[in-house]
């Protein structure tokens, strides 16, 4: 009769009858060898070591997925970073570009309300000296009173408005000149 292993290592007959070579002996299995349970206690050691590796290789896999994962974010952010750093430089280098004009503008403001400046002041001259004069006629005298005060409201306007967008241009300066410090201070 065929025999299979049972238990620890004991065989068994297979076929579920008695053994006719061993009718009258007593049934029970013979005690396990010392070499059977060394290589039980081995094959143990061996199940129990196969499934902490597969629990090991599981936990590998799942940590360098997880490491791939962070990777490809730390490239990501890396890329977004440094296409930040080509536009600050790109914005920088515009900005540059700005204060340099909007400098010139403001000079050239300058220049227009000293020169409205200038104007405001020969007609004022011209007023006074036509005052001085009484030897002109009532009329002219009107007349020039009427021009001189017309020249001056628009030299006040002229004046006021170079003003204005003098001091327009120099928040808009001073915005991009914050602009800017905060940029350097990012690429940094």
């Amino acid at each position: 009769a065929a025999v299979a292993p049972v238990g620890g290592g004991a065989v068994a007959p297979l076929g579920g009858g008695a053994d006719p070579s061993t009718e009258g002996v007593d049934s029970k299995p013979p005690a396990p060898s010392k070499r059977t349970q060394v290589v039980q206690t081995e094959l143990d050691a061996l199940r129990s070591s196969s499934g902490n590796l597969a629990k090991s290789v599981r936990a590998s896999k799942q940590e360098m997925a997880s490491g791939q994962k962070k990777l490809k974010e730390l490239e990501f952010n890396i890329r977004l970073k440094e296409d930040l750093i080509r536009e600050l430089v790109r914005s920088g280098k515009d900005a540059e570009k700005m204060n340099k004009k909007y400098e010139d503008k403001i000079e050239q403001l300058r220049k227009e309300s000293d020169r409205a400046k200038v104007e405001l002041d020969e007609a004022q001259k011209a007023l006074a000296g036509v005052e001085a004069r009484g030897q002109q006629e009532q009329e002219e005298k009107q007349r020039l009173q009427r021009q001189f005060r017309k020249k001056m409201e628009d030299a006040k306007t002229r004046v006021s408005s170079l003003r204005r967008q003098q001091r327009d241009t120099e928040v808009v300066s001073e915005i991009y000149g914050q602009s800017r410090t905060k940029a350097s201070t990012l690429t940094d």
